[in-house]
Formats: structure tokens, sequence, C-alpha cells
């Protein structure tokens, strides 16, 4: 027994961390290293799926009988994971992964309802008797007042109440406010080009680096700005940008009066116009607008994403 112990511990741990299962081995091999007796079975990666399905399982029948004794709970999509009340306490619980065919509204109706039925072991008149709120993404797929899967919930549960994620629409928001004002946008594009320009050429990198170490600072690579999560993003892209900026501007100027057959026109060309902007009152005055900017939306965002928020939590935040 002590021996499988370890071994669903290291399981455990693996799924935990988003590990590979082969990762089984190696960690039994450093267990052996340490001294403990783990033995030389069920050490393989196909052992390590059948130990992590069996914990899984485990969790699932825990959760199950939880939910039985709970009178609602609410679905959250899109991060696959459901919300139930304990005790006036909001607990939230990963319950499935599911796999769709098609990303139709029916489709995901479906796959919702059996999902629930399967894993409480609740029939569908008991789910929507306690089902009260669904929280997803904003797509018409999910909350279309036609036949969106809230509209079709709603069908079987009219008290039921629907909610575009918080944190979702910020991002929207934000993403917004980039694409229609100009000075955002423009301060995105200089991001995104700074990124560029170290991300193509390993070069540039290593120019960078000897750039930081000369001004005595921790060498960053410049981040992207965009993408799923822009908020996080930009967030991350400007730290960088401002806690390295003496660093990137003894590189940008080095290489636009560099000579030699070893620098291209454009690189110069380039370093010249981000030095150019960079030493500019007004692009460092609009970037410090846009950090103090998204900073707040960050925190915000972040305040939002916490289990425990609430609206009188997000307003001491922006305070």
């Amino acid at each position: 027994m002590h021996r499988l112990a370890l071994l669903f511990q290291n399981a455990h741990a693996i799924a935990k961390a988003g590990r590979p299962f082969t990762d089984m081995e190696w960690m039994c091999a450093l267990d052996k290293k340490k001294g403990l007796d783990v033995g030389a079975s069920y050490r393989t990666d196909r052992k390590c799926c059948k130990f992590i399905h069996c914990i899984a399982e485990e969790q699932r029948l825990g959760l199950q009988a939880q939910q039985l004794s709970n009178n609602f709970f609410s679905v959250m999509m899109d991060g696959t994971t459901d919300s139930q009340a304990v005790k006036g306490v909001i607990a939230v619980n990963f319950l499935a992964y599911v796999n769709i065919s098609r990303g139709t509204a029916d489709h995901i109706y479906n796959a919702v309802v059996q999902a629930l039925e399967n894993n409480l072991q609740m029939t569908k008149e008991t789910i929507f008797t306690k089902l009260v709120g669904f929280g997803s993404d904003g797509a018409s797929v999910m909350t279309g007042c036609k036949s969106g899967v809230s509209t079709r919930l709603k069908r079987e549960q009219l008290p039921l109440f629907t909610m575009h994620c918080m944190a979702h629409r910020l991002e929207l928001g934000f993403k917004a406010i980039v694409g229609e004002n100009s000075f955002m946008t423009t301060f995105s594009e200089l991001l995104f080009s700074i990124y560029n320009f170290y991300r193509s050429s390993a070069l540039n990198r290593e120019n960078l680096k000897s750039s930081c170490a000369t001004a005595g600072m921790k060498f960053l690579a410049p981040s992207r700005v965009g993408g799923t999560r822009q908020l996080p993003h930009t967030m991350l892209a400007l730290k960088k940008l401002w806690n390295m900026y003496p660093a990137l501007m003894q590189h940008f100027e080095q290489l636009s009066i560099a000579t030699g057959a070893g620098v291209s026109s454009d690189r110069k060309a380039k370093a010249k116009g981000f030095f150019k902007k960079l030493s500019s009152k007004k692009t460092v005055l609009l970037g410090a607008f846009v950090t103090d900017v998204v900073e707040t939306l960050h925190s915000v965002s972040l305040a939002i994403q916490s289990p425990s928020y609430s609206p009188g939590h997000i307003i001491g935040t922006l305070k």
C-alpha cells in the first residue's frame, strides 16, 4: 500500500502540473534515488494514465455526492467549471471536459445536459430544478436570443439567470478601445514592431542582452501584444519596455549609427525609427498614459477572475 500511495502521489502531481504521463518514469526513478520504495511495477505512462483516471473518478464521486445534497447550482461554459452553493458559500469545481462534433448551439446544449446527467447522476428534470445560473462568453452560439445555448436552457428553466463573463467583456471592451483610439493603436503598433524586431533576429536579441549587461539590468525578451488575452499580454509588454528602457535606447542608438557590412540598412532604419519615437516626449507621455490605463484595467480583470470577487471588491480595486 505504501508503494501505491507514492505512485498515486506522483500521478496526482503530474495531473496538477499538466505534465506528460511519461514523466512518471523519471519521477519514480528520482524517488528511488531518495531512498523511497516505489517498487519496479506500475511506473509506465499507461499506468500513470490509469492512476489519474482513478483519482478523477474519486473526485467526481465526491462532487456528485456533494451536488446531490445542494439545492441549487450554476454552470459556467468556456471555463468548463461548475459553480455550486454550499451552505450559502459559492464554490467553484471543475466538472467535465467534453468533446463535441460540431460547435452549434444544439450540440453544445446537448453536451452540457449529458455531462451533468453522466457526472452528477441526475435526471434531466432534477438538473433543471436545481439549475439557477449560466455563464459563458459573448459568442452568439452561447447568448443568441433565438437559439443560443442560454435561450435553450431558459426554455427548460425560465427563471434561469444568464451572464456574459465580465472578464471576457472587459477584454472585448479594451480591444474596441485599442481599435477605435488612434493613440492606443499607435502605441500598440509600436510595441508589436519592437517585439517583431527582436523575435525575428537572434543577433538583435544578443545585442540587447549586451546592452542590458552594460546598463546593469536583467534582460527580458520583448513580448507581443494582442491575442486572446490582450490585457495581460499588453501589460507584460509595457512592463518589459519600461524596465529595459535605458538598454533599449542604448541598443537602438548604437545600431542606428553603426557602420560595416554586418549591419543591414533595414536594421539601421528600424533602429533609428524606434530611437526617434521612444525619444519623443509625446511618445513617452502617451506610453505612461497607456500604462496607467492598462494597469488599472488589468487589476480589475484579476479582481473579477478571483473566486471570491464581489462588486464591492471591484470598486475597492478601482479606488
